[in-house]
């Protein structure tokens, strides 16, 4: 992870539409790779981050501005990932408190 990508993160995030929208690294290596990946439900054991972009949102009026957010968050940090999931949902339980 360069500093370039974390200052890319971090200016996505200061404009992300909602406040609730968060960017996680899961730290890979060490003992997690001793694990076989086919051994768990978890795979991707041999990777040396794993980075979420999570949009939350709580109305459907909000659901194209913060999908796009994660599309152009995604984007912009393209070129140093090695592969990528996306899953873009709304929790329609989640007030608006």
């Amino acid at each position: 992870m360069t500093a370039a990508v974390i200052e890319t993160l971090m200016s996505a995030l200061q404009i992300a539409p909602s406040n609730r929208s968060l960017v996680l690294f899961h730290v890979g290596g060490g003992a997690i790779a001793d694990v076989s990946s086919a051994a768990t439900a978890f795979v991707h054991r041999n990777l040396q981050a794993l980075l979420q972009i999570k949009a939350i949102w709580t109305g459907p009026e909000h659901d194209e501005v913060n999908r796009q957010w994660v599309r152009d968050t995604r984007a912009a940090v393209a070129a140093h990932l090695t592969g990528s999931y996306v899953c873009v949902y709304r929790n329609r339980r989640l007030s608006t408190r």
